[in-house]
Formats: C-alpha cells, sequence, structure tokens
C-alpha cells in the first residue's frame, strides 16, 4: 500500500510539472509582449508597403525576411497570395536577420488594427525564443498591436 502510494504520488508530480511546463511557454509569451511595449525601443520604423494583408496572423505563419539597404520587409503565403510588409529604418537598430532570405514565422500576438502604410513599428528583442517583437503605434503613440517575429527556431 505504501509503494503504490508513493508511485502514485511521483506519477502526479511529473504530470503537474509537464503540465506546469507547458504553460509557462504561453505566460511568458503573453507577459513578454506586455513588457515590450513598456520598454524603450532598439529600432524604430516606418511602414512603407503593405500588400494582400487580409488579416493579421493569429498563428505562426512561415514566411521570409528580407533587407535591401534601409528597407526591411516579411513575406508569408496566404490564400494563394504572397502577404508583404515591409518598413524603413527610421532610428536605431535594424532587425539583425542575416542573411536576406531567412525563413521566419510571424504571428500576432495582439491586434487593433492592420498594419498600414505611414505607420510606426518599434522592435523590442524577445528574451526566448530568439526572435523581436513588432509593437505596430499610431501617431499619437497609442499601441495598435504587437506581432512576434521568430527566427532560427
Amino acid at each position: 500500500m505504501r509503494t503504490k502510494l508513493m508511485w502514485l504520488t511521483v506519477v502526479v508530480a511529473w504530470i503537474s510539472m509537464f503540465y506546469a511546463t507547458a504553460k509557462t511557454g504561453e505566460f511568458v509569451a503573453i507577459l513578454g509582449a506586455s513588457l515590450a511595449q513598456s520598454l524603450p525601443p532598439e529600432g524604430e520604423y516606418r511602414i512603407t508597403r503593405v500588400e494582400n494583408l487580409q488579416a493579421s496572423p493569429t498563428v505562426r505563419v512561415g514566411g521570409h525576411f528580407h533587407m535591401d539597404g534601409n528597407r526591411q520587409r516579411i513575406e508569408w503565403n496566404h490564400a494563394g497570395q504572397v502577404v508583404v510588409v515591409e518598413w524603413e529604418v527610421i532610428r536605431g537598430t535594424e532587425l539583425p536577420i542575416r542573411p536576406s532570405g531567412e525563413p521566419i514565422f510571424v504571428r500576432a500576438v495582439e491586434s487593433k488594427r492592420m498594419p498600414q502604410r505611414g505607420m510606426s513599428l518599434q522592435m523590442r528583442r524577445m528574451l526566448y525564443p530568439r526572435g523581436y517583437y513588432l509593437i505596430l503605434r499610431d501617431s499619437g503613440g497609442e499601441t495598435l498591436g504587437i506581432w512576434e517575429l521568430l527566427w532560427n527556431t
């Protein structure tokens, strides 16, 4: 009886550990996005082009990152069309994703409005995994959305 109780305790503890580990990832993602809004940006950008974007990607979507001088863009396929969001560096650092054409994953963590030409993007580095938060802001500084951009994952 004592051995069975001991094994039951071990199994329950083991299952609880895996459950907590799985839920911690979600918590860290939500907390990281909230924290990224309040910290100063590492880079500021202005959106110069948005093509074929019908809805924000609410699940991680595979795409590619491209760089051409002062302009950077992300592309992914949605409903048979290539979605493009392009921006130019205003101040701070550019996204240090090398080489151009590198595969990425994009997801909208929070989205109040769709990105449009002329809107501001601010970049904060993620702590884990290797990636960046792109914070979409209007001219008044209000947060309109937060996207995560993951690479080499």
